[in-house]
């Protein structure tokens, strides 16, 4: 080999290893190897949607759950319409899970299908204005029930029964009206959590107001509450033992469908969202 080549081979090789070391620091920089768009590899734990920075693809993380030493995958999923729970391999080759909010990723960002996605356009605002003003008319005489807030949680720790205490105020300028069916409301609510190995469950349930008034005049709240399907066992058993247990509640203060369903001037702000913490002093017989 003459001296050229020599030269060349040498140039080749260092431009090689300062390829592999950008690369390598880009990772390191956040903690977790980031490459969107590519499958990352982290000892055992494999994410294939990029890491833990790519919100707007769906993807699915397989390994070793960073509390136990279950092993299976997780895939992202939509917390609500504007959270995700984004699944990734952590630096020490586990799997982990966080909350995001997809307002961070952009203006009109939400969550659907286990990714952020931007959110479609807004309604034509071109109608007349004559249209407006019935509209606005009509609106203005309906009520609009929002959840102002939850009030108890506990747990049956015999037959592992959530019950949820909140409360609903009409806050329209319009009056609830009253019906002759059983139950004109029906709020509903769904439980999120994951159980003592890892897997991400949820329990869906509709309540109703089968024992309180079947009208609510404006400005008026009413407490309610709706008792879920049962939560996990081991789950009691662990809150039980003295652990502390993180559920996400999801509520709708009219989930219902006709005739269970009332009409209102906003039908957007039905939904309410909080995580609570549950220990022992939450169980109940």
């Amino acid at each position: 080999m003459d001296k050229t080549s020599g030269y060349i081979l040498s140039i080749v090789g260092i431009v090689g290893v300062v390829a592999l070391a950008v690369l390598l620091l880009n990772g390191a920089s956040t903690g977790d190897t980031n490459l969107a768009g590519y499958a990352v590899v982290i000892g055992s734990c494999t994410d294939s949607d990029g890491g833990s920075t790519d919100y707007t693809t769906q993807g699915t993380a397989s390994g070793t759950w960073y509390k136990t030493s279950k092993t299976s995958s997780w895939t992202d999923s939509c917390k609500d319409s504007t959270n995700l729970y984004e699944y990734y391999c952590r630096t020490d080759g586990t799997v982990y899970k966080k909350t995001i909010s997809c307002a961070t990723v952009g203006l009109g960002y939400g969550c659907s299908s286990g990714a952020c996605v931007a959110s479609s356009s807004s309604s034509s605002t071109s109608s007349t204005s004559s249209s407006t003003s019935s509209t606005s008319s009509t609106s203005s005489s309906l009520p609009d029930l929002i959840i102002t807030g939850i009030n108890l949680v506990t747990l049956n720790k015999t037959n592992g029964n959530m019950t949820v205490n909140f409360t609903i105020k009409n806050q329209g300028t319009g009056d609830v009206p009253s019906s002759s069916t059983s139950s004109l409301f029906r709020p509903s609510l769904q439980v999120s959590y994951l159980d003592t190995y890892g897997s991400s469950l949820s329990v869906l349930n509709y309540g109703y107001f089968r024992n309180y008034p079947q009208s609510l005049s404006s400005g008026s709240s009413i407490t309610i509450k709706v008792i879920s399907d049962p939560i996990s066992s081991d789950v009691i058993t662990a809150i039980a033992s003295g652990s502390s247990y993180s559920f996400d509640l999801s509520l709708n203060a009219d989930a219902g469908t006709s005739p269970y369903v009332i009409t209102e001037s906003d039908e957007t702000n039905n939904g309410y969202t909080q995580t609570v913490t549950l220990t022992s002093a939450n169980l109940v017989s």
